[in-house]
Parts: C-alpha cells; structure tokens; sequence
C-alpha cells in the first residue's frame, strides 16, 4: 500500500503445492507465511489482494486466481469459511486449506492436478539428487503504475527449479524439537528472457516442494516429493524443510476431525483442530 510517506507497496510472495489425500485436495503451504503478514499488519501494513498464481506449463498470461485467504479480524489471521490450518510451532511449520470445488474446478481449467497419493508413500532410500521448486523473491520484478490516484501493482515471477545438497551438520538456530530436513543451498546463476539472473536466497519459496529424484535411465527421473521448505540460515546456506510424512499426518488429523462434524469438507462450519504428532 502507498501510504502518506510515499513507500512503495510490495508483494510478500510464498509457494505451495496441490495434493490428494483420501480423495480431498488440499493446497498445502508454510504455517509461517501467517505469522509473517500478521505480524506486517500489527505494524501498519495492510493487505490489498490476495492471488493464487498457477505454475502447470509455459503459458505465462493466465490470470491469478483471487484467493481470500487472510482476514485481519479472525483470531488466526484466516478466513473462517476456508477451514485452513496454519501451524508454525517446534519446527513443525505447514499451512492446509481445504480446497472448495469452486477453486479445484479454476486450477483444473489452468492444468493443475493434485498430486497424488502415490508420489509420495514410498520414498526412494537412495536418491541420486534433490530439488527445491517454488517462485523466487529474488527473481521477481514488482512494477507499480498510478492512474487516477489508483495504484497498480503488477509482477513477474520465476520458478527455479535448483538442485540441493543433504547436509547432516544445520546451525543451531535451525534446530528444532521436531524433526527437520536440512539441506546445502547452492549460488545458482542463469539466464531468462536474455538476462543474467543470480538466484541469491530462497525468500519465496518457502512451502516449496522438496523433491528426491531418481534416475532411472538415460532420459527418465523417479520423483518423490519428502518435505515442504520452511526457513534458512544465510550464513551457512542451508535451508530446513518440515518432512513431508508430518504435513500429511496433520492433513489426516484435519480431515478425521473434520468429517466428525460433516461429510463436506468445503463446507464446514469452523471447527478447532488439535493435532498430536505420532
């Protein structure tokens, strides 16, 4: 937002991914990203939009999806009606919201489909590489036009798909009572539309996929997605991701309690989740 001293608006941007689970899609993401626009609210800042940007091909003119996720009034930060859950306590950091039928029928016409089930129940033991996936703040270009005293803000966004390394030595600051994946972000440099790009920091993806790759033959990968990327150490370059077995185990619980109380998902009435971890 423009205020009276002239700043700038911005965009706080975070990643997330479409899954499956028994027959529900769910748009998971980091717990976190809602810890952080409150806390901007509380300061004075204030939410003038919230989008879903779909990445499935290469098409990049199709419109953002808007998305009314956060309400400043709510004890949680989010909108009561979308029965989201955001967790970011003892490492355990991840973001679930129910999608509705109406959102799955707009990410479906953009080529999104859910992740399944079976992308994940069986993890490689012996990866030959990791990915971490998601939109790059770094790479991002805001652009902010007034007319008529309206402001406009628009962006472009970059999706770097860049390779990780498992390291078993984190910063302390990392650490956490719940178990963490931890992994070695390289300085990554590229090219798009014919610039130099440097990919310097993950801001931006947290909620990102991490992904176990295996190479099968000379042009097939096995894919499995373990954990979703949640915080980082600059100094050190490596990032810790919440395993993907505990995202899921919350979306069961969620859904467990949540058809105790009805059998439609999307159209639940508020409902208080607490989750014990196995």
């Amino acid at each position: 937002q423009r205020e009276a001293s002239g700043r700038m608006a911005d965009a706080e941007i975070a990643t997330g991914i479409v899954v499956s689970i028994s027959e529900q899609w769910f748009l998971i993401s980091a717990g976190h990203l809602v810890n952080d626009l409150r806390r901007r609210h509380q300061l004075g800042d204030r939410i003038l939009t919230c989008r879903l940007i779909t990445l499935a091909n290469s098409e990049s003119d199709v419109s953002p999806i808007q998305f009314g996720l956060f309400d400043p009034e709510s004890p949680t930060f989010l909108n009561a009606d979308l029965i989201a859950l955001a967790i970011d306590k003892d490492g355990l950091d991840c973001l679930v919201v129910p999608v509705t039928n109406g959102l799955r029928d707009l990410l479906e016409l953009r080529g999104i489909q859910a992740l399944h089930e079976s992308t994940w129940r069986q993890p490689p033991t012996h990866p030959d590489i990791h990915y971490l996936a998601g939109f790059s703040s770094s790479l991002a270009q805001l652009d902010e036009e007034i007319n008529a005293g309206q402001v406009t803000v628009g962006m472009r966004l970059i999706a770097p798909i860049v390779p990780i390394y498992p390291t078993n030595e984190p910063p302390a600051k990392l650490i956490k009572p719940i178990e963490r994946l931890f992994f070695q972000l390289p300085k990554v440099s590229g090219h798009s539309d014919g610039k130099p790009r440097q990919f310097d920091h993950p801001g931006g993806m947290s909620g990102g996929p991490i992904i176990a790759a295996c190479v099968t033959n000379e042009t097939e990968m096995q894919l499995c997605l373990i954990g979703i990327q949640s915080s980082w150490d600059e100094g050190t370059r490596v990032i810790a991701a919440t395993p993907w077995p505990l995202a899921v185990h919350v979306v069961e619980k969620m859904i467990e309690r949540l058809k105790n109380s009805i059998e439609s998902i999307p159209t639940l009435s508020p409902t208080a989740i607490s989750v014990e971890l196995p």
